[in-house]
């Protein structure tokens, strides 16, 4: 139904994520590399967002709001913040700003109206497809201690929590498994196996 009645005959799908209960993810736009809308590239519009991280696609996987406008050929993009079964204000604001700001830059809202544009560093990640089913899974029963959080930076091997009985024996490391940015972290303590983990974008020299 939501295909049908909502993103079938769209112009542009804006979806617009939190990372639930029991996950934090840092605040970014991800976007089709081969897509755009009028003028502008998704890129370009990701980048107009304000969003300090933004996430380039080649590929997606199917059966997501974003796969369902991609195979009608409707330019998509997504946000995602926040986390942990919360509402934070500052990532409420980003969100709507975001939104606003691309629709300003199509001409849908008043661009007067909008202050478009990136302050401080931007973090643009290129490699990956964003999908969270294919994130490190736990394999044991405990108490997840994070080491990193999300949005933070890891190195190939590095590890980013671990699991531990409830008198702190350790049980399982999970480490990141290549270079990259953490965009995804268990946030909630007790997981059982298969939980996620943990997603991780490759870096590379493109990367910024």
């Amino acid at each position: 139904m939501l295909t049908s009645q909502v993103i079938t005959g769209a112009h542009l799908l804006i979806d617009m994520h939190a990372a639930g209960e029991h996950y934090r993810m840092p605040g970014y736009c991800g976007y089709p590399v081969n897509m755009g809308f009028g003028s502008y590239s998704c890129e370009d519009l990701a980048k107009l967002t304000g969003f300090p991280t933004v996430w380039g696609h080649r590929q997606i996987q199917p059966g997501r709001t974003i796969s369902a406008a991609q195979g009608k050929g409707i330019p998509w993009l997504y946000f995602e913040s926040g986390g942990g079964g919360a509402l934070f204000e500052p990532e409420l604001g980003a969100a709507a700003h975001g939104a606003l700001a691309v629709l300003a830059a199509i001409g849908v809202v008043d661009p007067a109206e909008i202050n478009v544009g990136v302050a401080g560093e931007l973090h643009h990640v290129t490699e990956g497809d964003g999908d969270v089913d294919s994130g490190l899974a736990f394999t044991t029963r405990g108490l997840f201690i994070a080491h990193l959080r999300a949005g933070d930076e890891a190195d190939a091997g590095a590890p980013l929590g671990e699991v531990v009985t409830p008198d702190g024996d350790h049980l399982e490391w999970i480490r990141s498994p290549y270079r990259g940015r953490v965009m995804m972290l268990r946030h909630t303590c007790l997981v059982e196996p298969g939980d996620l983990a943990a997603l991780v974008a490759p870096a590379t020299a493109a990367a910024q």
